[in-house]
C-alpha cells in the first residue's frame, strides 16, 4: 500500500514523465535536438512498451543511442525490442556486439537465452539462462524461461523444478502458475497436479493466484464444480479479481447456469478493456434465457464500447429473428454487413430476413454470397439448397449438391439433400439408392430427410429402410 507521501511521489513521477514525453514529441515536430538523460529515456521506453506503441519506443531508442552512443543500457533496450518483435537472429548479433564491451551483464544472458529458445536451440538457451541467474537478484522470469526450454527437450522433471522455484520467488507469478498447471495437464498427471497445487495453497492459503490456478486446472479438465469452488475461494480472498470473475462466468455458461454467469459478468462490465466482452457475454446469456429485450439492451451497450465491431449488431439481428421480427432483424444485419462482409452466417441471416419479407431475389443473392465468402461453411450451402428447393428448381438444386459434395466430401448431409431433391424431382429409384447410401455414411442424420421432404414420412420403402437399418 502507498502512504500519502509515496502516492504524491508516484504522482510527481507520472507528471514528470508526461512532461518529458511531451517535450520529446515537441522536439521531433520541431526537428530540433534536446538533451534527455538515460534514466528519462528508459522511462519513456517503458511507457511506450506498456502502451504497445513499439514504434515510438524504437524512435526513443534510436534518438537515445545518437545522444549517448556508448551507453550499453540503451543498446540492451534495442535488443529487448528486437526480442519483442521475434527478430531473434538480430538479437544475437546485437548481443555479441554488446558483450564485447560489457561481458558480465546478466541481461545479455537472459535475452540471448530467450532468443535461442525462439530459434529452438534449447540446450544453448539453457546454458545462457543459467548464467543469467544472479545470486543477489533472483528473477522468476529467468526460471520460467528455463522451465520452457527443459519442457521443449522433454525434460519434464527439470521443467517442474524451475517452475516451482519461480513460484517460491514470486508467489504472484501468474505465468509460472499457468505453466505449471499446463505441464501437469499435458503430462496427464491429474492427481499429481492437484496435489502440488493444493500443497502450494496449504503453504499460502490466502494466495488468490494459487486458487485461481487451481480453478483453471479443474476447468481445463472439465471438472466444473471443482473449478467453481476454487474460483469462489479466489474471489473470497480478492473479490475484485476480474480474471476470476471472467473465468467463473465462463464455467457457469458451460454449465448453462446463465443467471449466475450474468452476475459475474456484471461485476466486470465497467472495467477498462472488459466492457465490450462482458456486455456482449451478458447479452448472449440473456439470449439463451430467451429474455430478448434484455439481450438487446446489452448488445446495444456493447456497441457503445466498440461501434465498429459487427458481432453485437449481428446479435441483435439474431434476437429479432428468433422472435420472427424480420424487418427489425434486417436493419441490424445490414449494419453488421456494413462492417464485415466476409462472414457466412451473416449472409445466411440476411437471406433469411429477405426471404421472410418476400424479397426472394434479394434472399437468393445473399444465400449465394454466403457460399461465395465461406465456401467451406456447409450451412451456407444448405441455406441456398433450402431456398432452391422451395422454388421447385430441383435440377439446379442437384447441381448445387454436386458442387457442395466436392467441397465437403465427408458431410453426409448433402447425400440426404440429393436424395430429397431426386424424390421431389420424381426420380424415385435414384432417390432410394441415395437414401441407402446416406444412411450408411451417417445414420444419425436421417431425420433431416423428413425435415426437407415431409412426404417421405408416408413412403413405406423409406420408412422400412430406416427401421431395418443395422450398423455394420
Amino acid at each position: 500500500m502507498f502512504d500519502e507521501d509515496d502516492f504524491e511521489s508516484f504522482e510527481e513521477k507520472e507528471n514528470k514523465l508526461k512532461t518529458e514525453l511531451n517535450r520529446f514529441e515537441k522536439m521531433i515536430r520541431a526537428r530540433e535536438q534536446y538533451f534527455f538523460d538515460v534514466d528519462t529515456l528508459n522511462d519513456m521506453i517503458d511507457h511506450h512498451v506498456m502502451q504497445g506503441t513499439i514504434e515510438k519506443a524504437q524512435e526513443v531508442i534510436v534518438f537515445g543511442e545518437k545522444l549517448h552512443p556508448d551507453n550499453i543500457e540503451l543498446k540492451i533496450r534495442r535488443a529487448e525490442l528486437y526480442s519483442l518483435a521475434g527478430k531473434n537472429e538480430e538479437v544475437l548479433r546485437l548481443l555479441d556486439e554488446i558483450e564485447q564491451k560489457d561481458p558480465g551483464d546478466f541481461d545479455i544472458f537472459l535475452l540471448r537465452g530467450n532468443a535461442l529458445i525462439g530459434l529452438k536451440r534449447f540446450k544453448e538457451a539453457i546454458e545462457n539462462l543459467k548464467m543469467a541467474i544472479s545470486p543477489e537478484d533472483q528473477n522468476d522470469e529467468i526460471l520460467i524461461s528455463l522451465a520452457h526450454a527443459y519442457r521443449q527437450l522433454s525434460d519434464y522433471k527439470n521443467a517442474e523444478f524451475y517452475l516451482l522455484q519461480a513460484i517460491n520467488i514470486n508467489r504472484e507469478s501468474s505465468p509460472a502458475y499457468d505453466e505449471l498447471a499446463d505441464l501437469y495437464i499435458f503430462l496427464g498427471s491429474r492427481e499429481k497436479g492437484e496435489e502440488q497445487l493444493k500443497k502450494l495453497i496449504d503453504h499460502d492459503p490466502y494466495n488468490s493466484m494459487a486458487w485461481f490456478t487451481l480453478g483453471g486446472f479443474y476447468q481445463k479438465l472439465e471438472e466444473y464444480d471443482k473449478a467453481i469452488e476454487a474460483y469462489d475461494y479466489c474471489l473470497a480472498i480478492n473479490e475484485d479479481d476480474p480474471n476470476a470473475s471472467l473465468q467463473l462466468a465462463t464455467v457457469y455458461v458451460t454449465k448453462e447456469m446463465y443467471d449466475e454467469a450474468i452476475e459475474q459478468y456484471k461485476k466486470i462490465s465497467n472495467l477498462p478493456l472488459l466492457e465490450y466482452i462482458s456486455c456482449f457475454a451478458i447479452a448472449e446469456c440473456y439470449e439463451m434465457l430467451e429474455q430478448y429485450d434484455n439481450a438487446r439492451a446489452f448488445y446495444r451497450k456493447a456497441i457503445k464500447f466498440e461501434p465498429e465491431n459487427y458481432e453485437a449488431y449481428l446479435g441483435i439481428a439474431f434476437s429479432y429473428s428468433f422472435q420472427g421480427s424480420w424487418q427489425e432483424a434486417l436493419t441490424y444485419v445490414r449494419n453488421a454487413a456494413g462492417i464485415n462482409q466476409k462472414l457466412g452466417e451473416l449472409w445466411i441471416l440476411y437471406g433469411d430476413c429477405e426471404f421472410n419479407l418476400n424479397n426472394f431475389s434479394e434472399a437468393e443473392k445473399h444465400y449465394r454470397k454466403a457460399i461465395e465468402v465461406e465456401p467451406d461453411n456447409a450451412d451456407g450451402w444448405q441455406a441456398l439448397l433450402r431456398f432452391i428447393s422451395k422454388t421447385g428448381n430441383y435440377s439446379e438444386g442437384l447441381q448445387l449438391c454436386s458442387e457442395a459434395e466436392k467441397l465437403h466430401p465427408d458431410e453426409a448431409v448433402f447425400c440426404y439433400w440429393k436424395a430429397c431433391l431426386l424424390y421431389l424431382d420424381k426420380r424415385i429409384r435414384e432417390s432410394y439408392t441415395e437414401i441407402d447410401n446416406a444412411i450408411h455414411i451417417d445414420f444419425s442424420m436421417h431425420p433431416i430427410l423428413f425435415e426437407i421432404c415431409p412426404v417421405l414420412l408416408s413412403d413405406q420403402f423409406v420408412t422400412s429402410l430406416i427401421a431395418n437399418y443395422k450398423p455394420e
